[in-house]
């Protein structure tokens, strides 16, 4: 961790959308930045944008006059380890590096893509509905829940002709990497000996996800629940985050504690999402 994150006045602000399920953001894509900041130790508040359900800029952390968003080259991790903020993965070697990156790659496609196939599959509707738009008037709701339901099929290349054998191919795919996965990991408490790298908060992100949600689909459960010992040594990172939720809208976990953010004075881009926030307000 750099010197940075041990100073006093620092205020990091991560922008995520909504818990459920027992999660602090019931979001695939934003756990992975909420695991690597608890990871890193810092200190930081958890405030919801529900107005961004179809953002690509989410997660966003917000700090000090500045904030990285997760559409940028580098995303949030970039950020933290460009300003000398925090790097999990700094102390590894070379090849462990290269190692990282290689598992990384297969967690961001293939098991990613299983978890955007899940996700939006028609059995499904109800749990995509609670991460994206459990906030939103119905008739906003169902446009964007098309709307994003057909984005995800085009990435996957899933078409009514060849549904049932892409399917296949991505749950194929997503085995072959638990399988990977699970054989690096063997007897660990982490993937690189005793510390936690950014490939355990993407990995562990990933698994918490399905543990959770209660998606339809059950075959990827037996992989997931072979890293027992893995989830057990991080569970405590889910406890108690600090969260600011939006005036008007119901807290999803009573037992979270909210924060209220103060204000300060943002860059010109960050103004821009900000505003982008209450368009639909």
């Amino acid at each position: 961790m750099g010197d940075a994150a041990v100073e006093e006045n620092l205020n990091y602000v991560l922008l995520v959308r909504n818990g459920a399920w027992g999660l602090p953001t019931a979001c695939p894509n934003c756990l992975p930045s909420y695991l690597y900041l608890k990871f890193a130790g810092l200190t930081f508040e958890v405030e919801y944008a529900p107005r961004l359900p179809d953002s690509e800029d989410l997660p966003i952390l917000e700090y000090g006059l500045y904030a990285a968003f997760s559409s940028e080259t580098g995303g949030i991790e970039g950020f933290l380890k460009n300003e000398k903020i925090a790097d999990l993965d700094s102390g590894l070697t070379d090849s462990e590096k290269l190692d990282l990156q290689v598992y990384k790659a297969l967690t961001t496609s293939w098991l990613a893509d299983a978890t955007l196939c899940e996700l939006w599959s028609k059995d499904n509707d109800a749990i995509a509905r609670e991460v994206y738009f459990s906030s939103l008037p119905w008739p906003i709701s169902k446009i964007l829940n098309w709307k994003m339901h057909r984005s995800a099929f085009q990435k996957l290349g899933i078409t009514a002709e060849n549904a049932s054998y892409r399917k296949t191919e991505i749950l194929s795919k997503a085995t072959a990497a638990y399988e990977a996965l699970a054989l690096r990991l063997g007897d660990q408490k982490y993937f690189f000996e005793s510390k936690p790298t950014s490939l355990d908060a993407v990995v562990l992100g990933h698994i918490l996800f399905h543990l959770h949600a209660p998606l339809k689909c059950i075959k990827l459960n037996y992989w997931q629940i072979q890293f027992h010992r893995f989830l057990t040594s991080a569970l405590h990172l889910l406890q108690h985050p600090r969260v600011h939720q939006p005036a008007g809208q119901p807290h999803p976990q009573a037992l979270l504690r909210q924060v209220r953010k103060p204000k300060k004075k943002l860059t010109s881009k960050m103004r821009s999402s900000r505003r982008g926030r209450d368009i639909l307000c």
